[in-house]
């Protein structure tokens, strides 16, 4: 296992398309695997330029894959599996080799970046058995990311596309806009001096329960689609999208906001600014309806 601090941008969102960018830039661009590794083992007999053409098959079409177990959420990379045969050597020993790149990357960026609305978030990087790379997030980094998210998920450039007459007549748009109005409601209640700026000023939460991950891993995947998805967009994307956050967001409002809106955690207020700006993104941006935060 090794514990590396990654540095958020501003305009980072999608923690999927996130961790690829760091596997590239330690991998590809940083050329540890096509010579003698972080830790000093030579690739013998394996030309530099195979070791290249295999890594840049499978950035082609990565698999990175989003799980929880309730406790963290994990990103599952497939990388030293599908780069091993290439390589002449076993995924446990490319995972090792990578996770090292990665960490040592990421340090030079923590030491070098001058931006001071970077955001850090201390990650977990296991090797598994089979020999894949884990990115583990623990709630306390997961609180902080739900909150970097929700000002982050506000700078998506969106196409934006006619929403189709069906859709304008729905009761799924009805839905939407109650949501996007509810989530402006409950965080003026109880954020009343950032709820403009999308900030959150209180500590993250060090637990979660066992159902708000999955309310998690719905927006985050909701997210990770809208951030890697090809062009042309389609509106059926959008759509599908409002119905992931809309079911999410009523989700919370029948555990959570029939109390009042003080009693919920930190992290259940950082799930409605996020689904909040989501809503805002998806339906005023992507399919140029009009929210208001009052119906």
């Amino acid at each position: 296992m090794a514990i590396s601090s990654f540095l958020l941008k501003p305009t980072d969102i999608s923690l999927r398309v996130f961790s690829l960018v760091q596997l590239y830039t330690a991998i590809y661009l940083g050329r540890d695997i096509f010579d003698t590794g972080p830790g000093a083992i030579p690739l013998e007999g394996v030309p530099s330029e195979i070791a290249e053409e295999a890594i840049y098959k499978w950035f082609q079409r990565p698999i990175l894959r989003l799980s929880t177990d309730c406790v963290k959420v994990h990103y599952y990379s497939a990388i030293s599996l599908a780069i091993a045969p290439a390589l002449q050597r076993s995924p446990q020993t490319i995972s090792q080799w990578i996770v090292n790149s990665v960490v040592h990357a990421t340090e030079l960026t923590v030491l070098s970046s001058p931006d001071p609305y970077a955001v850090s978030l201390h990650v977990e990087l296991l090797t598994t058995d089979q020999g894949g790379i884990e990115w583990c997030l623990s709630p306390t980094t997961l609180s902080l990311w739900v909150q970097h998210a929700g000002r982050a998920i506000l700078t998506m450039p969106l196409p934006t596309l006619v929403a189709p007459q069906a859709f304008m007549t729905s009761d799924l748009l009805w839905r939407g806009l109650y949501a996007y109005a509810r989530c402006c409601a409950l965080s003026r209640v109880t954020l009343p001096a950032d709820a403009a700026s999308q900030v959150l000023n209180i500590h993250p939460e060090l637990t979660m329960d066992a159902v708000e991950p999955r309310t998690l891993i719905k927006l985050m995947q909701t997210i990770d689609e809208l951030s890697d998805v090809g062009f042309p967009i389609h509106p059926e994307l959008y759509i599908k999208s409002v119905a992931t956050v809309v079911e999410a967001f009523e989700h919370l409002e029948r555990r959570d906001f029939r109390r009042t809106a003080r009693s919920s955690t930190a992290f259940t207020l950082g799930l409605v600014i996020l689904i909040k700006s989501l809503l805002f993104q998806l339906l005023q941006v992507g399919l140029g309806i009009e929210v208001t935060e009052k119906i």
